[in-house]
């Protein structure tokens, strides 16, 4: 017998099948912004300024202790369960033989500069989101139209591999706003590639949690579950209205139904905000 489907999926699937681009008044303009997200940045940095330490799980922590935060770990780390925020005892229980060191701003500080210079190159408005990740705009820049945006973020990837070093990865995201871009950089965070437009959002949001959405933690899915959405989709489909029943003020609302239809989102929320 067929079980049958619950209500939400029921409406995710007509929605998927009904609702189109300007239906649902997504941007449908050409994607020309670019973000680059260091992977595993302080570990990978080490792992470039340390050949013994390449292709070993590392940690770096806040301090050569047991009780210090993993503030980064490498890709062999991560591959052991091993993540940022755990304490080096916990990650020691995982694998004992784990590597552990401690930060290095001045090292990190250099690699950022030199992602930026090296975004530079491509275009002049260029901004760093942070130690290890920088967005960028290729709009009227001779290289949007001589590369295109997938060409740029290639370009940008050797740059890194030949001037910085072979363990320097990114995944690059491209679409029409910074966060938009960004859950397209946050899609495959080993050394991708990866677009989100008008064509694809609908289909990339379906396979995607709350929490998976930049700016969204377990405290604001908890009052978007209270307001009764559930799904990247259905917070799509919210209204305003909707949204200040989880606790939004009405301009943080309207900011991110613009957000999440990929245009930007306004200046009450810059790169750096984690929530609402």
């Amino acid at each position: 017998m067929t079980r049958a489907r619950p209500a939400r999926m029921c409406k995710h699937l007509f929605v998927m099948a009904l609702g189109g681009a300007e239906d649902l008044g997504l941007n449908t303009a050409d994607p020309k912004t670019l973000v680059v997200d260091l992977n595993c940045a302080f570990a990978s940095i080490e792992q470039q300024h340390e050949p013994a330490l390449r292709s070993r799980p590392l940690a770096v922590a806040a301090y050569a202790t047991g009780a210090a935060t993993i503030v980064s770990a490498s890709r062999e780390a991560r591959d052991l369960g091993i993540k940022t925020g755990m304490r080096v005892f916990e990650a020691m229980a995982i694998y004992p033989g784990i590597e552990v060191r401690e930060p290095n701003p001045p090292r990190y500080r250099a690699v950022s500069d030199q992602l930026i210079e090296i975004m530079r190159r491509h275009s002049p408005d260029v901004l760093r989101m942070s130690i290890d990740e920088a967005s960028m705009n290729l709009a009227g820049t001779p290289d949007l139209v001589r590369l295109g945006p997938e060409g740029v973020a290639r370009a940008i990837k050797a740059g890194l591999r030949k001037e910085v070093g072979e363990c320097i990865t990114s995944s690059v995201g491209i679409s029409t706003s910074i966060w938009m871009a960004k859950q397209a950089s946050n899609l495959d965070k080993r050394d991708g590639l990866e677009r989100i437009d008008h064509t694809n959002l609908v289909s990339v949001f379906a396979r995607l949690r709350l929490t998976d959405l930049s700016g969204i933690a377990e405290a604001s899915a908890r009052r978007l579950l209270r307001a009764g959405i559930h799904t990247p989709l259905e917070f799509l489909h919210a209204s305003v209205e909707q949204l200040r029943l989880a606790g939004m003020l009405a301009p943080v609302a309207e900011g991110w139904l613009r957000r999440l239809r990929g245009f930007e989102g306004g200046a009450f929320e810059g790169p750096a905000r984690k929530s609402y």
